[in-house]
């Protein structure tokens, strides 16, 4: 029971990964061919596999709403077109637009990558994306970028999330969700904690040159976090999707320590006892 206190006193950060593929997949990117780069497809499987252990922690029931939020992106192309046809023509620079159509395809593409369940699947679809959507990629942010180093910023970020939550006191949690309730505070604390993580990875040496494309084409991170928000209000308006996702975010972050010592396992002698603690993300 102290695993669900604590799904909810945290926030959805698996969310990110919406926005963090859609900066990943916004580079420039040749086709797939048969001498493909190992790289390459370790940083495909390494980036699967991060979304894949989330989704093993889910029931059955959570599984279903994710399910549920993915069917829905086909059923409402016509709205989730609006959206992205208003940032295409107010967000991103002039020489930098590949084209309504192009760019609605690209996110439709992307969402139903995001809400895959199946791990060979996603890793396809992952794939598939690149040979689709490259000049699209290619008007975006140019030829300088490789995919690999915007999986590998992904990755960061993902690694980065954790940080910057343990620096929410569970206190700030607390009084969040007491004056506006559990919806409201999981819909403000991700958009924050979203953002600085983002940001202190694009900060580092490492993603310099990442950060300055991104700038050089107009996307903003604050942009991007009111585009997935416009887009969760039509695929998964209830959040019903990502709570499913939170719960298996913390469930992957769960550690069991005897005092300050995590441990994996334990032996107990018969007559001897044992104090154990749960954490998740540091609470």
């Amino acid at each position: 029971m102290f695993l669900n206190s604590v799904e909810k006193k945290c926030i959805s950060i698996i969310t990110i990964f919406a926005i963090l593929v859609t900066l990943a997949l916004t580079s420039a990117a040749m086709p797939r061919l048969a001498f493909a780069s190992d790289a390459r497809d370790n940083v495909i499987e390494k980036l699967a596999d991060k979304l894949m252990e989330v989704r093993g922690k889910l029931d059955a029931s959570d599984v279903e709403k994710i399910k549920q939020a993915r069917s829905k992106i086909k059923n409402k192309e016509d709205e989730i077109g609006e959206e992205v046809r208003d940032f295409h023509n107010n967000e991103l620079e002039p020489d930098n637009r590949p084209g309504e159509e192009a760019l609605v395809s690209l996110v439709i593409d992307l969402g139903e990558t995001y809400y895959t369940t199946d791990k060979e699947k996603l890793k396809n679809k992952l794939d598939v994306f690149i040979i689709r959507h490259r000049e699209t990629i290619k008007t975006i942010l140019g030829d300088d970028i490789t995919v690999e180093k915007c999986y590998e910023f992904a990755l960061a970020v993902q690694d980065e999330i954790p940080k910057v939550l343990k620096d929410k006191t569970v206190e700030v949690l607390l009084a969040l969700l007491k004056s506006k309730g559990y919806d409201e505070m999981v819909e403000e604390m991700t958009n924050k904690v979203l953002k600085e993580a983002i940001n202190n990875v694009l900060g580092t040496q490492d993603f310099r040159e990442f950060d300055d494309k991104l700038t050089n084409a107009g996307i903003t991170v604050d942009a991007l976090v009111i585009l997935r928000t416009d887009l969760l209000n039509i695929v998964d308006p209830d959040r019903e999707a990502e709570k499913a996702l939170v719960k298996g975010f913390i469930r992957t972050q769960a550690k069991v320590y005897i005092g300050e010592s995590e441990i994996t396992e334990d032996t107990i002698t018969v007559g001897s006892t044992r104090t154990y603690t749960l954490r998740s993300i540091g609470v």
